[in-house]
């Protein structure tokens, strides 16, 4: 199934996966734009990109997007691709999961 990445009105980024082509009726008007059809390694680091302030990638597909994130040496990339790529072998707790995404950073 592919994934999406959706952009709520706030401005907020959601990964997400549907059957079919996201539209305002099958996702009840929850993003007011999306990105995709991606894969899910191709969808987070789209999004670990734009959260961290990496300049905009050029145009490609999801196989072209997929294959740059593998090869990306970034070390906390790395260490997100590897909680993605597997799960049970990477004992990695929730809050250093969500620390890429600014909503869930803690205030200090």
């Amino acid at each position: 199934m592919p994934y999406y990445l959706g952009y709520t009105p706030s401005n907020r980024r959601e990964i997400f996966h549907l059957s079919q082509r996201p539209t305002r009726e099958n996702t009840d008007g929850r993003y007011k734009r999306c990105r995709g059809p991606l894969t899910l390694i191709g969808v987070h680091y789209l999004q670990y990109r734009e959260e961290n302030g990496h300049l905009e990638l050029p145009k490609m597909t999801g196989a072209q997007l997929e294959a740059r994130a593998l090869a990306d040496q970034d070390t906390y990339w790395q260490d997100i691709l590897a909680a993605i790529s597997d799960p049970d072998e990477c004992n990695i707790n929730a809050l250093e999961a969500a620390e890429y995404n600014p909503d869930f950073a803690p205030v200090s």
